[in-house]
């Protein structure tokens, strides 16, 4: 498990205009599984050959980079951003 995480939006879903937000697991330095190197904004961090696959899927404009949190924190950041998407015009 690595010590980042990387979120992002896959595209969109159905309606044309809402997005998923997903996630895949980083590592902020190289090891054997996490090989692959990807530059997001002014960072970059390494995935697996698996999760690189899956991030070259996505729609680069709303890409992040975090450390890793606890499951709580991790919720109430979800939360916090399903709000925020909800009461854009």
């Amino acid at each position: 498990m690595g010590d980042r995480n990387v979120i992002g939006s896959n595209g969109a879903v159905g309606l044309g205009s809402l997005s998923s937000v997903s996630h895949v697991d980083a590592n902020s330095v190289e090891t054997p599984s996490y090989n692959q190197p990807r530059v997001i904004g002014d960072s970059t961090v390494y995935l697996t050959e698996a999760d690189a696959k899956v991030f070259d899927g996505w729609d680069k404009a709303d890409v992040k980079v975090d450390t890793k949190r606890s499951t709580f924190e991790a919720l109430k950041q979800t939360v916090k951003d399903i709000a925020s998407f909800l009461s854009e015009p």
